[in-house]
């Protein structure tokens, strides 16, 4: 006669299989986002986007003048 198989897991071993599960569904949106936005550009719905473009709007120009008199000025106080 065959006995009884005992399985147990315990709240460590099942949080840790949620959070792969989790991670997984989270990956896959991630890289369904990034193939679908390719998918749209090879369709020609969206334009390709251009990273440089990106990056000179996000440069940002030092302060000069008064106003960087008035940046530095509570940093010398600390």
């Amino acid at each position: 006669m065959l006995s009884p198989k005992l399985a147990y897991i315990d709240p460590g071993s099942g949080s840790m299989i949620l959070q792969v599960i989790v991670g997984g569904v989270a990956a896959a949106a991630v890289m369904a986002k990034f193939w679908w936005r390719r998918f749209l550009v090879l369709l020609r719905i969206r334009e390709p986007v251009d990273d440089r473009r990106e990056d000179a709007e996000m440069e940002v120009e030092p302060l000069t003048g008064e106003r960087a008199g008035q940046r530095s000025e509570p940093a010398a106080r600390r």
